[in-house]
């Protein structure tokens, strides 16, 4: 099964702690629930993204603003207690889930963190990466 990081992967990642020096968490979350996605998946996939959890229900919203019942992902990880300690979640959600083959994160950073904590077979990409050596035609 193929994971992938929402913010930066499925839709364009903003800073989350730059905008929150100019706007206040209820207002990135309504930023981020009119943002167009630059990618969807054509094979079943799951999302896991570091959002906070109580962003849970605009990040809802906005999938089902752009994705059709057949394009959504088969599991939606967005339970996030702390949005600074993004990679921990995700850490969390890959080592409790096995049966996910390849994560997809578009930060380099908590690509490093979760390779270095990972219990399973999981193979984590950093998503740059691979979009430099592929077609996104071939995903």
């Amino acid at each position: 099964m193929i994971a992938y990081d929402l913010d930066g992967v499925l839709v364009a990642d903003l800073d989350y702690a730059v905008l929150l020096t100019k706007y206040s968490a209820e207002e990135i979350a309504v930023i981020r629930s009119y943002m167009s996605p630059i990618f969807k998946p054509s094979v079943p996939y799951i999302i896991i993204t570091g959002r906070p959890d109580f962003e849970f229900d605009s990040s809802y919203t906005w999938l089902c603003r752009y994705f059709s019942e057949s394009e959504k992902p088969i599991e939606f990880f967005h339970f996030n207690p702390d949005w600074e300690r993004a990679a921990d979640y995700k850490i969390m959600v890959l080592n409790t889930h096995p049966m996910i083959d390849i994560f997809y994160e578009s930060d380099e950073t908590q690509v490093e963190l979760i390779r270095k904590k990972l219990t399973t077979e999981c193979r984590i990409i950093w998503w740059q990466n691979f979009l430099r050596n592929h077609n996104i035609m071939e995903i």
